[in-house]
C-alpha cells in the first residue's frame, strides 16, 4: 500500500493502483512532529487491501493530519468500511470518489467525533474547476487552493 508520514508533505499521490495488500490500501502514519500534510490524493483506484485484517478501511487519515484532498478515486472496500478519519484530524475534504460502484455518499466517509472532515460547497466547486483535463483526455493537473 501507500504509508504517508513524518516529512511527507505537499504531494500529489495520483494515477496508481492500490490492490491486494496485506495492510490498509493508503495508511496515513501516526503523527510524532509533523505529519503528512497537504496532501492529494486524486484519481486513484484502490481495492482489495487490508487481506491480513479484514476490520481494516482502505483508506486511513489518523489523527492531527492536517489539509488532505481525496478526490476523484475510484475504491472498493466489499463490506467494509472504506474511509475512516480518526479525531484530530483537520481540514479534510473527501469528494468525488467512486465508492463500491457508487457515487460517494456521506455514509461512506466514518469520521470520529470531533474530526473536522469538510465538503465545503466552496471547495467542492473549486476541486472541480482545478481539475483540467487536456483535449487529448491527459490529467494536466491539480492544485490546493490556499487555506488559512
Amino acid at each position: 500500500g501507500i504509508s504517508i508520514g513524518e516529512r511527507d508533505t505537499d504531494h500529489l499521490i495520483s494515477h496508481n493502483t492500490v490492490t491486494g495488500n496485506g495492510g490498509i490500501g493508503v495508511e496515513w502514519r501516526g503523527v510524532l512532529a509533523r505529519g503528512g500534510d497537504r496532501i492529494q490524493l486524486c484519481e486513484n483506484e484502490i481495492s482489495d487491501n487490508a487481506r491480513a485484517n479484514p476490520n481494516q478501511p482502505e483508506i486511513l487519515v489518523t489523527a492531527n493530519v492536517r489539509d488532505v484532498v481525496i478526490a476523484h478515486n475510484h475504491i472498493s472496500s466489499g463490506p467494509r468500511k472504506p474511509v475512516v478519519v480518526e479525531a484530530g484530524a483537520q481540514r479534510i475534504a473527501i469528494t468525488f470518489n467512486t465508492i463500491n460502484a457508487h457515487a460517494q455518499n456521506p455514509g461512506d466517509v466514518h469520521a470520529a467525533p470531533g474530526t473536522a472532515v469538510t465538503e465545503p460547497v466552496g471547495l467542492r466547486a473549486e476541486l472541480q474547476q482545478l481539475h483540467t483535463q487536456g483535449s487529448d483526455g491527459q490529467h494536466l493537473g491539480w492544485t490546493t487552493p490556499a487555506r488559512d
